[in-house]
């Protein structure tokens, strides 16, 4: 049938003797589901969001996902976190509580392995009001690097960062780390910043 809806089935039988029966009977043609759906390639451990497009006018839908990694979803528009990265193929269909079933075009996605962003830190020198430190990136798979401290200063590069910092007490850094494919990570440490505070010393007693 090229179209839904009722249609008429006629079946007539013809003997020898062209005696002639017919019997007529109603059926409903009902259409398939048309569905289709997006995703995009994300981050190792970061959800994805998956939105469902569905054309159906007669009967009421049930969703089976396959994400590739061996879980289902029955939800019209799932989020699904992926625990490895690598290459996966999401397949969705619908069934009509008609019994048609529509299936989608599978769509390719990708999981990117995120970046870890960790430091560590190295007291070097104090000056008067002044501390060096020493910072090194200790992470993995970061292509690009943000560096942020509580004094106002900033650094774009790997390292090993030397910076000199001229408060006292606790003091915050910050460093993000990306990848070419927008994956990030961040870490927050804080270091305690003791200037070594000289003092001159007369060395003789002289009376007022």
């Amino acid at each position: 049938f090229v179209d839904t809806g009722v249609k008429i089935i006629t079946l007539t039988l013809k003997s020898q003797e062209n005696c002639v029966h017919s019997k007529s009977e109603k059926i409903y043609v009902a259409e398939t589901p048309i569905v289709s759906f997006t995703g995009k390639n994300s981050c190792l451990g970061v959800p994805v969001d998956f939105k469902s497009n569905l054309y159906l006018n007669v009967g009421l839908p049930t969703y089976a996902w396959d994400f590739g990694d061996g879980t289902i979803s029955a939800q019209s528009n799932p989020s699904h976190t992926y625990l490895s990265s690598g290459n996966f193929n999401v397949k969705l269909s619908v069934t009509s509580s008609l019994g048609c079933v529509g299936k989608s075009t599978d769509l390719p996605l990708q999981i990117f392995v995120k970046p870890v962003a960790s430091y560590s830190t190295e007291y070097l020198l104090s000056r008067g009001l002044e501390t060096d430190w020493k910072f090194v990136f200790t992470g993995s798979g970061a292509d690009y690097y943000e560096w942020y401290f509580e004094d106002g200063q900033t650094d774009f590069q790997m390292g090993p960062l030397f910076k000199t910092f001229s408060k006292t007490g606790d003091f915050k850094t910050k460093l993000i780390v990306y990848t070419n494919q927008g994956c990030y990570d961040s870490s927050i440490q804080s270091i305690f910043l003791k200037p070594e505070l000289l003092y001159h010393l007369p060395n003789a007693f002289s009376p007022n």
